[in-house]
């Protein structure tokens, strides 16, 4: 298969983390993983990204400096462009009532950072894209 098509076919993948060795470690695998990355480090630049990029899956953290993650996902939710695109929330903060602002939010998956590797995140990706 040409070069260009295999390129045609790569998932765009947002990362949205602001912190940088943990968007670095996150957006190195998965362009280790045939994916390509954007990263966006608050909030309000990844609405700038999204609308720019068009990512296929956003892997979103909840606490972020102008703009908070609960805030990105209800942003996305009320645009026809933006509001199927699936959002895996990586987060520190595991509560109930966390849980459930995401999932209200239009957030399809949430994982808490201490109990998930790089890999682990990796592979959700793929299995919310219908990759594996």
């Amino acid at each position: 298969m040409p070069a260009a098509a295999l390129v045609w076919e790569m998932k765009k993948i947002l990362v949205v983390e602001d912190e940088k060795e943990l968007s670095d470690v996150l957006a190195g695998r998965l362009k280790e993983g045939g994916f390509l990355v954007a990263v966006a480090y608050d909030g309000k630049e990844a609405l700038d990204k999204i609308a720019k990029e068009k990512p296929d899956l956003i892997l979103l953290d909840l606490v972020m400096p102008v703009l908070d993650g609960i805030g990105v996902l209800k942003e996305l939710q009320s645009s026809f462009e933006t509001k199927d695109i699936p959002v895996i929330v990586l987060t520190n903060l595991l509560s109930e009532e966390k849980i459930a602002q995401v999932l209200e939010a239009g957030g399809t998956h949430y994982l808490v950072k201490s109990d998930y590797t790089a890999d682990d995140v990796i592979a959700a990706v793929k299995k919310r894209l219908d990759l594996v």
